[in-house]
């Protein structure tokens, strides 16, 4: 029976410590629902483990006639800053940036043309332990 306990103890700790490392995660996606936009996370939500300096990249068509919130951001505190990138498809031309000193990166984007495949690129920019590997997100929204 003391097993038993120990055990289910042992799972309640372990799915605590999940639920408060996620979040950072819901309160910043129920904060873009409560702007006003639809938050799809079968096809708009990614995410990556990064160590300082490292990004990871997506790719996403935007359609005209629609407005679009970008928002990156780490669920570790060590994170200092993200840097976020909406860029053509070769990453070569910037169309936004969010490059700021902070923890969170957030872009507003309303395309102009019929529609736009685009790329995004999310850095971990600068962490207070450099080599540790914080999951980094990236939520688009759109409304």
């Amino acid at each position: 029976m003391k097993k038993l306990f120990l055990f289910i103890a042992f799972i309640l700790l372990i799915n605590i410590g999940v639920f408060s490392q996620n979040q950072r995660y819901y309160d910043i996606r129920n904060f873009i629902v409560n702007l006003g936009y639809t938050v799809d996370e079968n096809t708009n939500v990614w995410h990556q483990d990064l160590t300082e300096k490292n990004w990871f990249y997506n790719y996403k068509t935007y359609y005209y006639g629609k407005s679009y919130i970008l928002v990156a951001f780490s669920q570790d505190e060590d994170v200092t800053d993200i840097d976020l990138w909406l860029c053509d498809l070769d990453g070569v031309s910037t169309f936004k940036k969010d490059t700021d000193i902070e923890n969170i990166a957030i872009l507003y984007f309303n395309p102009a043309e019929t529609y736009y495949n685009m790329k995004t690129i999310v850095q971990n920019y600068k962490s207070n332990y450099p080599s540790y590997s914080s999951t980094c997100w990236l939520i688009i929204g759109y409304k």
